[in-house]
């Protein structure tokens, strides 16, 4: 869900196209991120890529560093100025 958050800020606020085709990795190669951005969204597919593809739990712990990362998401959105 925080990722699906953090691509819908991005699309707000950077306001750009992203196809539901896309993947979430290619969506950061080509987003307009900072450096703290793009490393809070990469976190972030990271923690989704081993939890429902590798089939990986997430407990309390996970979710905490995944809120924390898009929190920081968020937060480089804003400082960047964009909507």
């Amino acid at each position: 869900m925080l990722l699906l958050r953090g691509l819908a800020e991005m699309r707000k606020r950077l306001a750009i196209d992203m196809r539901n085709s896309l993947t979430s990795r290619k969506i950061m190669s080509h987003a307009p991120l900072s450096a703290q951005g793009r490393g809070a969204l990469g976190a972030i597919i990271q923690m989704v890529e081993r939890t429902h593809f590798g089939a990986a739990g997430a407990g309390g712990a996970e979710h905490t560093l995944c809120r924390g990362r898009f929190e920081t998401l968020k937060d480089s959105l804003v400082a960047s100025g964009a909507k």
